[in-house]
């Protein structure tokens, strides 16, 4: 079965890595990760620090943002029919 991390657990892992000093593998080792998904995770967080660890539901900002006018237009178009 995959063990689920929360956001947080994910985040200081990966502040952990970058600013401890030690090699991602001993970090990873440290934490009982494989260091696979700890460099999945960092590289995840490179690529938007902002919001790196979106899922189960959980939206970026701007897939949000898509969402909520995409389902504005249906609601307008279905009062504009009825």
């Amino acid at each position: 079965m995959t063990q689920k991390y929360d956001k947080e657990f994910k985040l200081n892992a990966v502040q952990l890595a970058l600013e401890s000093g030690k090699p991602a593998s001993q970090v990873a080792q440290e934490l009982g990760i494989s260091q696979k998904t700890l460099y999945g995770w960092m590289a995840k967080y490179k690529e938007d620090p902002s919001t790196p660890f979106v899922g189960s539901g959980n939206l970026k900002p701007e897939a949000k943002a898509l969402r909520d006018l995409e389902r504005e237009s249906v609601n307008c178009e279905r009062r504009m029919r009825s």
